[in-house]
């Protein structure tokens, strides 16, 4: 196998030349004269036209050929996951070429005895070579055991190394990772992705948890509607008691004038002529001086009842002792005659 690629390798760059400005071929010989051609040069580009050829028609000489061209761009993984396939392939075409000797030689067909024995020694050494291959590569690999943390993986959850395809069943059996480091890509059936670092020695042995997805915590709103306040309560005014307070003022003054007054005149009258008889002139002189006292005082008295009476119509329609609506007026009416007085109040709103 290493002769094999060994020749691949040293493919003039002329011979590259000529493959990539012309190519009669079929387009799977193409692609595979034009990889072995970059091998050297451009293991990457060598990689891509590979795998092209292989595709179009898949042999196991293509697929080892590929496998040394992804191991040259340092992409180890991948290549020992190839070389794996080509030794599956090889083993195969070793054993059944083994058959054609054995059935060569009981026929006694020289001919085709010395052909299958040619092809038998080939896929033994290309056996050989991938095998001495996969050990070089197995120190520069991990292999990598994935485990789902919410039990059963979801369908649809896929899980790649970076830079490579998806790997083909990932929990049901190990897998090859580039080592010193590389990255698991995980994705998600609703379309999210993570990404996951992995450290690991060469040959070394790991079990990856896959997390489950995350799930989003409630946003508040960038910008929450402003809270709507109560509705203050009317404030309650203070109530004024300062009508209620003059009209018990002017209450009792008028009353004690009107009593003080009286009584005055009652007594100045008594004094002079006792139960109406006066003793003398002087007496009736002065029983007359006392009356015109006694009808002042009963004016004064007068006075002071209408005083009394103002003081009771204020006290009672006092708004802040009262029910009636805010604003109401309250308007009163007093009239004097000569045999008294009488007071008429009205309230109106």
């Amino acid at each position: 196998m290493r002769r094999a690629i060994a020749g691949f390798a040293c493919l003039t760059s002329a011979a590259s030349s000529a493959v990539a400005e012309r190519c009669d071929d079929a387009p799977a010989v193409c692609e595979l004269d034009a990889g072995k051609a970059a091998l050297v040069s451009d293991p990457a580009e060598a990689a891509k036209q590979l795998f092209a050829s292989y595709q179009l028609e898949p042999k196991p000489g293509t697929l080892a050929v590929y496998a040394y061209a992804l191991h040259r761009a340092h992409r180890y993984a991948e290549s020992y996951e190839a070389f794996t396939r080509a030794k599956t392939a090889f083993e195969a075409i070793v054993a059944a070429t083994a058959k054609t000797v054995d059935g060569a030689k009981a026929a006694q067909d020289l001919a085709a005895l010395s052909r299958a024995q040619r092809e038998l020694v080939d896929a033994q050494n290309t056996l050989q070579n991938i095998e001495s291959e996969l050990g070089l590569l197995r120190s520069l690999t991990a292999e990598v055991r994935v485990r789902y943390a919410a039990g059963a993986p979801p369908a649809g959850l896929l899980i790649a190394r970076r830079g490579a395809g998806d790997v083909d069943d990932p929990f049901g059996h190990p897998f090859i990772i580039d080592a010193p480091a590389d990255t698991l890509v995980v994705t998600y059936p609703d379309g999210k992705r993570r990404e996951i670092a992995l450290a690991l020695a060469g040959g070394a042995t790991q079990t990856v948890v896959i997390p489950a997805p995350e799930v989003p915590a409630a946003v508040a709103p960038a910008n929450p509607a402003p809270a709507i306040p109560a509705p203050a309560p009317d404030p309650i005014e203070p109530r004024h008691h300062t009508a209620r307070w003059t009209g018990l003022a002017l209450l009792v003054a008028g009353a004690s004038t009107a009593s003080i007054a009286g009584i005055v005149a009652y007594d100045a009258h008594e004094d002079r002529c006792p139960d109406g008889m006066c003793a003398s002139m002087a007496s009736a002189v002065a029983a007359g001086q006392a009356k015109n006292r006694e009808q002042l005082a009963a004016g004064v008295a007068i006075g002071g009842g209408v005083l009394a009476l103002t003081g009771l119509v204020l006290a009672i329609t006092d708004p802040g002792h009262s029910t009636a609506p805010r604003g109401a007026a309250s308007n009163f009416n007093v009239i004097v005659r000569s045999n008294g007085a009488m007071a008429f109040f009205q309230r109106s709103f």
